[in-house]
């Protein structure tokens, strides 16, 4: 019987050392952020993490007719590995869509992202190919 009480006492003092502490994010813009994200994209090189995020924006209103699709917002977000690494976010309004199979990406002497994205111009969908250097 003691051993029982024994096992109860140690289980009991263990998992209050382990309660995770749990709390609510109050940031609005990083709460929309995280739960409006349609795609996003993993890319690895020697020296840096590159991911892409498209998010929807804000607005209800359909930008496309007879559509219901609305327009994203493309982040770039790109970090050194590294103990205190450089990170960089950059950010591109009113995309339609990502190409993920036309992204490339070289890592030699500086950092190049080639990548192609679709957006809205004069009511129809245009896609243009974009360039990130950084040295």
């Amino acid at each position: 019987m003691k051993k029982y009480f024994l096992l109860i006492f140690l289980l009991l003092s263990l998992s209050s050392y382990s309660q995770i502490d749990i709390r609510k994010v109050k940031s609005k813009e990083l709460t929309f952020a995280l739960n409006n994200i349609n795609k996003d994209y993993k890319f690895e090189t020697e020296k840096h993490l590159i991911k892409f995020f498209m998010i929807k924006q804000r607005s209800r209103k359909s930008y496309f007719k007879y559509t219901d699709e609305q327009l994203n917002d493309l982040y770039i977000a790109i970090s050194e590995f590294d103990e205190t690494p450089k990170q960089q976010l950059f950010r591109i309004n009113n995309i339609y869509d990502l190409n993920a199979d036309k992204i490339k990406i070289s890592d030699s002497l500086s950092l190049k992202i080639k990548f192609k994205i679709s957006f809205l111009y004069k009511d129809s969908i245009v896609e243009k190919e974009n360039f990130i250097e950084l040295k």
